[in-house]
């Protein structure tokens, strides 16, 4: 094998895809230490998923690390997982993993209503019914996971995100 060539096979799928032919990237939802996310609009519905050409989606973009980054691709590859895993109606649902030779994408379900936390701050304070409305929802999800072996690790109002 020549040196080099190694590094332009896919560490995550079974190939690369030229993800511009899938979506049309739209607007920056956020930005976090080892990734962006991004609206996107599919190009081709996604029956499978049950989503129809222009449907609006998440794209979670990570800069893929190198593959002497052990720890970094098993964090990665252990993400993508438990994403997979998971199935759970107040859950982030999980529909693609695409891979460029820089780059990892996660499609994923968008989630329009933004972070509870900012819902927290503009409205002060919750009722006692909405509070037990999210807390109902946010430990049944936690349930889930607990059932499934998961732990989330970093449960906080910015990492939740509302529909």
């Amino acid at each position: 094998m020549m040196a080099g060539l190694e590094d332009e096979r896919p560490m995550f799928c079974d190939r690369f895809t030229d993800v511009d032919a899938l979506y049309k990237v739209g607007r920056k939802l956020g930005v976090g230490n080892f990734a962006k996310v991004v609206q996107a609009s599919c190009n081709y519905a996604m029956p499978q998923h049950g989503l129809k050409a222009g449907a609006q989606v998440a794209v979670k973009v990570v800069k893929k690390p190198s593959r002497v980054s052990v720890d970094k691709v098993e964090m990665l590859q252990a993400e993508i997982d438990v994403l997979r895993k998971i199935e759970h109606r107040n859950l982030v649902r999980l529909y693609e993993v695409h891979e460029t030779a820089a780059k990892l994408y996660l499609v994923m379900e968008l989630c329009t209503g933004g972070e509870l936390f900012d819902k927290i701050v503009t409205l002060g304070k919750y009722t006692e019914e909405d509070a037990r409305y999210f807390a109902f929802k946010l430990l049944n999800a936690v349930l889930y996971l607990h059932d499934q072996n998961i732990c989330h690790r970093d449960l906080k109002p910015e990492n939740i995100l509302l529909s």
